[in-house]
């Protein structure tokens, strides 16, 4: 079952009974903290990732906005790069001017950029995969895939941020909704390790 923004901010506002403005002028943000929380914890799941290309003659690459952290990094057609931390590649290649075909990349620019040594000789496409940050919720981005796919796990998500920030009920109460979310993510967990296994049908059950 899926939920809208709309309906997401109206439901925390029904289960914690509270209708006063300075609450509700706040729900949205604990909506981006739900989300935010789910986006750390999760974010192993495929729903959670996304590829795309770089094309560079330069030693660094700008990465993609929606990119939290990148996963791996792949010389088109040739090997993957190996990552080190940027201290290695300053000190394996200590100038721009060092050509080569790249094997090894980092993170740098405050995680907005990799570097990429030796710097490729000529116009080179690398392939990249990363973990990506979901659509933000809003009024005009009414769903994501949390909306769509963990609407439960992300109601208590959001719930808790609620109760962390701004309610501050009793701690039995912040314990019970921690254990409802929890068993929400795990069978979220789960789901994505059943997409993994082999079909049925390929491998067939053994009587």
């Amino acid at each position: 079952m899926a939920i809208t923004f709309t309906q997401l901010k109206t439901r925390l506002e029904e289960w914690t009974e509270n209708t006063a403005t300075e609450y509700t002028g706040t729900v949205s943000e604990f909506i981006r903290l739900g989300q935010q929380r789910m986006e750390r914890e999760l974010g192993a799941l495929e729903a959670f990732r996304a590829a795309s290309t770089l094309t560079t003659t330069q030693a660094t690459v700008a990465l993609s906005t929606q990119a939290v952290r990148v996963l791996w990094v792949k010389n088109q057609g040739g090997d993957y790069l190996q990552r080190k931390d940027e201290s290695f590649i300053r000190e394996f290649v200590p100038s721009a001017t060092y050509f080569g075909t790249p094997r090894f990349y980092a993170y740098t620019a405050a995680a907005t950029q990799i570097i990429v040594a030796p710097t490729p000789s000529q116009s080179l496409t690398f392939d990249y995969g990363y973990q990506q940050r979901l659509a933000a919720l809003s009024t005009t981005a009414s769903t994501n895939w949390l909306t769509d796919y963990a609407e439960n796990a992300f109601t208590f998500s959001c719930m808790l941020a609620a109760y962390k920030t701004f309610l501050k009920p009793e701690q039995a109460d912040i314990d019970r909704m921690e254990q409802l979310y929890e068993q929400e993510k795990a069978w979220l967990i789960k789901e994505e390790l059943q997409k993994k296994k082999t079909d049925e049908f390929m491998t067939p059950e053994l009587p």
